[in-house]
């Protein structure tokens, strides 16, 4: 062969690979301008599309479909695409991807049936440690338990610095609310309102505002 004939392999090899990721740039670029456009039925026809399937896969289709439904607040779809999802054959990532966002927004609705089955999953695919946190939420946010004062107490004397940083407001008052929760369950207004008025100033403009605000009053 000759040196000619070689880089000519090679470009062709080169433009040969760089067509797919193209496509899959332009295809990706296209829904995401529908979706932001507020134009769902233009977006759905590209993601359930046979060229969307092929070019990035099944899970990054159900994936990004779930996405869609979350954004839109689409209850019966995001349940719906949560249990495809879930009965597909995923790694140990894609599994973590899924229900680790997903488990916050079943949190958040206080559907507990989900929320227990999301857990469940979590425990093939988290850390010890995140375990241990995504189970104190289900028993504080599902189960209305007061068992883990204690944790939460020592989680904020332990990362003072940390979360005393603007950057982790939201955290700390997180923190501040699941302690709020736990002493309102033990009727314990006194801690119940000091823990609560600290979490309503950090979570100011969240969805958590409004709960504590009912809480408080």
């Amino acid at each position: 062969m000759t040196k000619n004939f070689l880089i000519a392999l090679l470009i062709v090899a080169v433009i040969g690979g760089m067509i797919p990721w193209f496509m899959r740039t332009y295809l990706w670029s296209k829904f995401l301008n529908h979706v932001k456009k507020g134009e769902d039925e233009k977006a759905l026809k590209i993601i359930n599309g046979k060229l969307y399937g092929w070019l990035l896969g099944e899970f990054d289709r159900n994936w990004n479909l779930l996405r869609l439904y979350m954004s839109r607040d689409n209850k019966k779809k995001i349940e719906e695409q949560t249990n495809r999802l879930l009965a597909m054959k995923l790694n140990k990532g894609q599994l973590y991807k899924v229900c680790s966002n997903v488990y916050f927004y079943y949190l958040g609705e206080e559907n507990k049936e989900m929320a227990a089955k999301l857990l469940e999953n979590l425990d093939e695919c988290s850390e010890d440690k995140e375990k241990e946190e995504m189970h104190m939420l289900f028993r504080i946010l599902m189960e209305k338990k007061s068992e883990d004062i204690d944790v939460v107490l020592k989680e904020l004397e332990e990362r003072k610095e940390e979360l005393e940083r603007p950057q982790n407001k939201s955290q700390l008052g997180m923190l501040q609310y699941l302690l709020g929760l736990q002493y309102h369950y033990q009727k314990d207004r006194k801690n119940a309102d000091l823990w609560l008025n600290r979490a309503k100033e950090n979570l100011k403009g969240t969805p958590y505002e409004k709960t504590i605000k009912e809480l408080l009053h």
